[in-house]
């Protein structure tokens, strides 16, 4: 049985996968509306499923939604409510994959700030703050119609970041002999004031930093809510 750091850390992979997917697809269909730097294009194009795979088996999210935005978060957290109906908002995903694609996002977030708080900052680039709001006052009927209602945060993280992406996306998993890992790289990235504990909490039971490969989470994803979770989820 997983732990649940194990848990977050497959279901941040699965996520990837998923996400990565997403951006080679908009890519090679709606090059306009891809939302990395434009010298990544051709590479995103060529990518197949099994890199997708291969490139997001990493234990830190690649798509942010504002998580690092408190006011952001707090103002809609406040306007939406339990039932009614959804306001789906144009975006760079196609519309075929936007609603399970914020779902997956919006869950493995939730699942993290409830299993591993001290941890959302460097997995999610999360503000304490929306951490705070998704355990306290985001049960899950609220959180999926968050998502259906905020499509459009949906982004990649460090979208500025052309030497992050290069460096995630030119190493095949079979050749990164003599380069930090892309884990690692990341984590720097983040600057997180507990490096230590997070690269031990990261790499714990992963070979360098990298999880195994596993199916794509979807919002009938198996994930559980923790004993304290699920007593809040309600709220």
């Amino acid at each position: 049985m997983q732990t649940p750091t194990q848990l977050v850390m497959s279901s941040i992979a699965s996520f990837n996968s998923v996400f990565l997917a997403a951006l080679a697809r908009t890519a090679r269909e709606r090059p306009e509306q891809f939302p990395l730097p434009p010298e990544l294009l051709d590479r995103f194009r060529q990518m197949k499923a099994a890199d997708c795979r291969e490139q997001g088996a990493l234990s830190l999210c690649l798509g942010e939604a504002h998580f690092s935005q408190a006011e952001i978060w707090r103002g809609a957290e406040e306007g939406i409510s339990e039932s009614g109906p959804s306001a789906l908002t144009e975006c760079w995903i196609s519309p075929d994959e936007r609603v399970v694609l914020a779902h997956s996002l919006f869950l493995v977030a939730w699942h993290g700030a409830h299993a591993l708080p001290s941890f959302t900052h460097t997995l999610f680039g999360m503000d304490a703050q929306v951490n705070q709001l998704l355990v306290q006052r985001t049960g899950f009927a609220k959180l999926f119609r968050l998502a259906e209602a905020r499509v459009s945060w949906i982004y990649p993280r460090w979208r500025e970041r052309l030497e992050i992406w290069r460096g995630l996306i030119d190493h095949p998993s079979g050749d990164r002999s003599g380069v930090p890992s892309p884990t690692l790289r990341l984590i720097q990235a983040c600057a997180s004031k507990s490096l230590p504990m997070v690269v031990e909490a990261f790499l714990g039971g992963f070979e360098g930093g990298v999880v195994a490969r596993s199916a794509p989470v979807r919002a009938s994803s198996t994930l559980k809510p923790t004993n304290a979770a699920a007593n809040r989820k309600g709220q």
